[in-house]
């Protein structure tokens, strides 16, 4: 499995990340970005990083984590 999908994605300081129920979204000063997360997919905002995993039993999302 590529180790990038389990990479931190660190916050710059202008950007607030916003995460709901299937989606996250993200509010920068180059405008809004939003995407939808597929069920299975864990999405956390901690310590000014953004953190993806994939919940227990989910072996079919792997092929797609690190995108």
């Amino acid at each position: 499995m590529s180790r990038i999908g389990r990479k931190p994605i660190p916050i710059p300081d202008k950007v607030e990340v916003d995460v709901k129920s299937g989606t996250v979204s993200v509010k920068g000063p180059n405008g809004t970005l939003e995407q939808e997360i597929p069920d299975g997919v864990l999405v956390a905002v901690k310590d000014g990083e953004l953190r993806v995993g994939l919940e227990e039993g989910a072996r079919h999302l792997r092929a797609s984590q690190g995108l």
